[in-house]
């Protein structure tokens, strides 16, 4: 798979790496770059991720839509140039001029749980990058049906009868798709076209056939109806999911990317100073890209399995090296129970 690059500004940095530890719980390959160590090299190391990269996820807040946040705004525009940008907002913030357009997941509310259902929209407009389709537009019923209602016709009364049922007041579309006539057929109608917040057909049969305590059922139900009506009950389910302190711990592994920076003490040769940046990885994984999301996770281990060294002589002497690196986690965690 394609890596996902995330473009931020550096003071956002604590942030991000909470949003990176939420993307890459959903299996997603995440380069960042953890701050910014001067030289060409750096630079030329961050062109060549951008340049490979599938997807990019460009975060927008107070100081990257600043004036300082040049370089974001940079990394920006060539990803929407190849048209696999993907923007974020983690704070209430105005895009910058050029990437109006371009809806934006809101996180500025988000507190850090992984399965958010503003996350997994962020997921699934990811993965759609990833895969060269476009994500699925937001859909507004109340305005489709409106317009509907109102071409070819002058009748006020009528206008007023699909300015009722378009913005559901007074309960108009609940107590029309629930009336006991035709059903489930009726509701199953509604639902198809996401009116009275009833389920499809396809929803209504997930959501009976769903196993009890199975929290996957309802990830699949976000997953294939991402605007359905049990889309909120399922996502409420598994942030509430309950993890039994006596669960055994299983094995659960994931692949992991990330970066160091040169140190400031050099070596005697590049040999030793790769065996200092691997050593630096490892202690990094542990602490951003491997830790446990939670208290059900818990990590037995490192293993770092491919590492890009960017080595150079330091001012002060010796040599220094960087790594991009490539982890394993050999992580355990606990099977949570899902309503």
């Amino acid at each position: 798979m394609q890596h996902v690059l995330v473009s931020y500004k550096r003071e956002d940095e604590p942030r991000v790496a909470r949003l990176i530890r939420a993307l890459q719980h959903h299996g997603l390959t995440i380069w960042w770059d953890q701050g910014l160590p001067g030289g060409e090299e750096w630079r030329a190391n961050i062109e060549k991720a951008l340049t490979e990269a599938g997807c990019v996820v460009v975060v927008w807040s107070h100081g990257s839509v600043g004036p300082e946040g040049e370089f974001v705004r940079d990394e920006a525009a060539r990803a929407k140039g190849r048209g696999i940008l993907v923007p974020v907002r983690l704070d209430k913030v105005m895009p910058p001029l050029g990437f109006g357009e371009i809806q934006a997941v809101d996180l500025s509310g988000w507190r850090g749980n992984p399965n958010d259902p503003s996350v997994r929209d962020l997921v699934e407009a990811v993965k759609a990058k990833l895969e060269g389709r476009a994500a699925p537009p937001a859909k507004a019923p109340g305005r489709r049906l409106l317009r509907r209602a109102a071409i070819g016709t002058s009748s006020t009364a009528l206008l007023m009868s699909a300015l009722a049922f378009a913005g559901n007041m007074f309960a108009t579309q609940d107590r029309f798709c629930t009336i006991p006539i035709a059903q489930p057929g009726l509701s199953d109608a509604c639902g198809a076209v996401h009116v009275g917040g009833r389920p499809s057909y396809a929803e209504r049969i997930a959501w009976a056939k769903r196993r009890p305590g199975s929290c996957g059922d309802l990830q699949a139900i976000i997953k294939d109806f991402p605007d359905g009506a049990y889309r909120s009950k399922a996502a409420d389910l598994l942030q509430a999911a309950a993890v039994s302190s006596a669960s055994p711990f299983a094995s659960d592994p994931r692949t992991t990317r990330g970066y160091v920076r040169q140190s400031m003490t050099g070596f005697a040769s590049a040999a030793a100073a790769q065996a200092d940046a691997k050593t630096r990885a490892v202690e990094d994984a542990k602490q951003t890209t491997c830790a446990p999301v939670d208290a059900n996770e818990r990590l037995d281990g490192v293993e770092i399995t491919s590492t890009t060294f960017d080595c150079r002589p330091s001012p002060l002497g010796g040599t220094v090296c960087a790594a991009d690196y490539v982890a394993t986690c050999q992580l355990e965690a606990r099977q949570a129970v899902c309503g």
